[in-house]
């Protein structure tokens, strides 16, 4: 299929998009022989409302500030994300796809009441053993330079691998950089309503979020985190002096946040910037690992 450009004048509907998520008849992977084509998705005004920041921020840790919370350009840019998962060119089924890397590259502080261009795109794929990843990429400029850029790597797992095996690192293993001298450790309550207080905040309506009885319907056991918000609140706790105005987060998902659940968080910060982990209460369950490192 030749490559697919959208330009829109406001914001697609979320609520508008999400059951065609649901309805269709794509296969859960891309079929041999086929690919994904070029799908682009631009708004090239787009501002954020000040009382959406604010309520962002409460959610999320951040405290009041001129500027944008680093991970909030990812909520301006869902709907459009959205629209290219959902459009008729994108060949495999989108629920079930996980969200398993993310890289966020900031050049600069964006003031809250930047007027903003957002383009979004996928191309391609990338075959593994695990299954298909896609890579969600995303470009937010202002009318002089790019300003904000993210790459959000999503997996189609294949039929009948499991979800840990030979070659992979043990849970253990993600702790080892924390069990050293200058290492640091807090924690927070994710209450069972984190996933409904975030939906309302970022416009992420995804059922396995919003409460256990939706959650179970589609195979987990209880309702679970946003790995966004996980992300963002973990920046905001690493906060704003340490992670500099020009900044490269990588960040790797693994074990879902059942809540409700108390989380310990560590990060240590070495040569190479701020390393993080946020785990289960216990220590022994990683749900998320990055490095922030000054661009």
């Amino acid at each position: 299929m030749s490559e697919v450009r959208l330009t829109f004048n406001s914001m697609p509907s979320v609520v508008a998009i999400y059951p065609k998520l649901f309805m269709g008849s794509k296969p859960a992977l891309v079929p041999d022989g086929a690919s994904v084509p070029t799908i682009e998705a631009r708004m090239d005004i787009v501002s954020a409302r000040p009382e959406k920041i604010t309520a962002y921020n409460k959610v999320c840790g951040f405290p009041a500030s001129d500027y944008l919370p680093i991970t909030y350009p990812h909520v301006l840019a869902m709907p459009l994300h959205l629209q290219i998962l959902s459009h008729e060119a994108f060949p495999a089924r989108v629920m079930g796809l996980v969200h398993i890397e993310n890289t966020i590259s900031r050049y600069g502080p964006i003031p809250n009441q930047e007027i903003l261009s957002i383009r979004c795109f996928v191309e391609g794929h990338e075959e593994t053993d695990a299954g298909q990843l896609f890579a969600m990429n995303t470009v937010v400029s202002t009318r002089d330079s790019v300003v904000w850029e993210e790459v959000s790597t999503f997996l189609a797992r294949r039929k009948g691998v499991k979800k840990s095996g030979a070659g992979k690192k043990k849970p253990g293993d993600a702790f080892a950089d924390f069990d050293q001298p200058g290492a640091t450790s807090t924690g927070w309550n994710a209450p069972a309503g984190i996933g409904r207080q975030y939906a309302m905040v970022s416009g992420d309506i995804n059922p396995i979020h919003l409460s256990s009885p939706t959650a179970r319907l589609l195979g987990f056991p209880a309702a679970i985190a946003h790995g966004m918000w996980s992300l963002a609140r973990s920046l905001a706790e690493i906060g704003e002096e340490s992670l500099g105005p020009q900044v490269r987060v990588d960040s790797n998902f693994k074990l879902p946040i059942l809540l409700p659940a108390w989380v310990t968080f560590l990060s240590r910060s070495d040569e190479q910037g701020t390393r993080f982990l946020l785990a289960d209460h216990a220590g022994q369950k990683p749900h998320l690992s990055g490095l922030c490192a000054k661009l």
